[in-house]
């Protein structure tokens, strides 16, 4: 059986009862700065997946056949189009073409294809997407960058 305690005046506003409130108010700013840090830590890692996504679909819409190859407007717009949901968001399309021989590499500069191959070489062509985001974190940490630029890039060869 448990025992009452009578309370008395002395006893009520020991130094227990206040220990709780100090130590809320010494942790309390530490949980908030951990909380904003989280949820930029999630923000910034959500960009940069929707960012290679939309890169990829760039690269995708112009490795479809040779005639979307040669539309950089075309796959800047398709990488666009899938990131729609994120602002600040801008896509950069190129094309480019090898000679390939077993023994030697050869790139053409960007806008040159079809390059000319001599026989037993093959040409082959590639398009690449580059896309860029400007992030803005929800607080501003010491030592860190107020604007981080995330930054992908794909590269495929076209069918």
């Amino acid at each position: 059986m448990l025992a009452r305690r009578r309370m008395t005046g002395a006893s009520k506003w020991s130094s227990d009862h206040g220990s709780s409130l100090v130590e809320l108010s010494l942790l309390l700013p530490l949980m908030i700065v951990l909380l904003f840090g989280a949820m930029d830590f999630g923000r910034v890692f959500y960009s940069s997946m929707a960012v290679t996504q939309a890169v990829r679909a760039g690269v995708q819409y112009g490795a479809l056949n040779v005639t979307n190859s040669a539309n950089t407007t075309g796959m800047e717009a398709a990488a666009t189009a899938a990131a729609s949901d994120i602002a600040g968001f801008s896509a950069n399309a190129a094309r480019s073409c090898t000679c390939w021989t077993q023994s030697t590499l050869t790139e053409t500069t960007p806008g040159s294809c079809p390059a000319t191959c001599t026989s037993p070489a093959v040409e082959r062509i590639y398009v690449t997407v580059t896309g860029t985001r400007t992030f803005s974190p929800i607080v501003a940490y010491p030592g860190l960058p107020g604007n981080l630029f995330i930054t992908r890039s794909a590269r495929m060869r076209v069918k």
